[in-house]
């Protein structure tokens, strides 16, 4: 279950949550049958399927990469002269996966204990069929080859040529080694989703320049009692519980899309530090534990019909909880203080 947990949470860190997710749901499903199915092994399916949709929650923090709220928080920080670097992101937000991917996997071990505690012949026979496909070929290893220059251009090259470009130059880089058909991406590339948060992070930029933002962090900062402005901790908290309870009803594009701007300015009218607040705003927005529609990957695990709806309010009320918990004292309160963060 750790392994699954996280493999599922570096996946998600860098090749998306939806890749991530599609790789280790059958081998989840896998290891159900090859243990007699669903009917003798209830348990296992829910914890296996969990592993892999609260894996990837957790995983999506860690990087830019991680998810499309993660690369809008960049862009609206860039529009206030913030510019934040893909290794400086993941210096203030891995730690909260290393304590989380742990986390996940205890609890769900103690909330679904399953019916067997030796899976070594169910993981033999998947071997056996991984090995019978042979070696990775030229090809593989190409891609793999690919990935890594991606990586390693995030991590040390983000702030001069921007995460984005590297990743085109990754695409390119690809076609011109024939690892993808150039006809294929042009066909498959959802392009509406690119023109959604392009137009996403427009928008939130017209939200500031028009002082729009300004006057709603000002109700909010109202609403507040004015609490929130006297210590930097407590706007935080209350920035990243609000964004934590509306992605659960929205995708996390949309939360930090719609709260972001607004979130950053009451982080400006307060004299508290944006990059704090916004990153922030981004982490919470990925807490999606507890419904079917707050992300793609719990919808997914829900097809397979081993869990219902109650599953996941019943596993992620007490990780909402204790994220939201780990967010504000360990990350925000003391490790960005350490970084010099505020």
């Amino acid at each position: 279950v750790l392994g699954v947990v996280g493999f599922c949470a570096l996946g998600a860190a860098f090749f998306t949550e939806h890749a991530a997710v599609m790789i280790m749901f059958p081998i989840g499903v896998g290891l159900v049958a090859l243990s007699g199915g669903y009917r003798r092994v209830p348990n296992l399916a829910r914890l296996l399927m969990l592993a892999i949709s609260y894996g990837v929650i957790v995983g999506g923090l860690a990087a830019p990469s991680g998810g499309a709220r993660n690369a809008l928080m960049v862009g609206f920080l860039s529009g206030m002269g913030i510019n934040v670097g893909y290794g400086q992101w993941m210096l203030m937000a891995f730690p909260l996966t290393l304590l989380l991917v742990p986390l996940v996997a205890y609890w769900l071990m103690a909330l679904y204990p399953p019916e067997v505690d030796d899976l070594r012949e169910a993981v033999q026979a998947m071997e056996r069929e991984m090995e019978a496909a042979g070696p990775p070929g030229r090809q593989g290893w190409l891609a793999a080859a690919v990935f890594s220059f991606v990586l390693l251009g995030w991590v040390v090259f983000s702030p001069r040529f921007g995460a984005g470009n590297i990743a085109m130059a990754g695409v390119l880089l690809a076609a011109v080694l024939r690892l993808v058909d150039w006809g294929y991406l042009q066909q498959k590339t959802p392009w509406g989703v690119v023109v959604l948060y392009a137009g996403a992070i427009s928008l939130g930029r017209l939200l500031i320049s028009t002082g729009a933002a300004g006057w709603l962090a000002g109700q909010l900062l109202r609403l507040t009692g004015g609490m929130a402005a006297e210590e930097d901790v407590y706007l935080l908290a209350v920035t990243a519980t609000i964004t934590a309870l509306v992605t659960q009803t929205m995708a996390d594009g949309p939360t930090v899309a719609a709260l972001g701007p607004v979130f950053l300015k009451a982080a400006e009218i307060s004299g508290i530090s944006p990059l704090a607040v916004g990153v922030a705003t981004s982490l919470a927005s990925a807490f999606s534990y507890l419904l079917v529609i707050a992300t793609p990957a719990n919808a997914i695990v829900y097809g397979a019909g081993f869990l219902k709806a109650r599953d996941f309010l019943r596993a992620g009320t007490v990780l909402l909880l204790v994220s939201l918990v780990l967010l504000v004292s360990f990350l925000a309160n003391f490790w960005w203080r350490l970084l010099g963060v505020w």
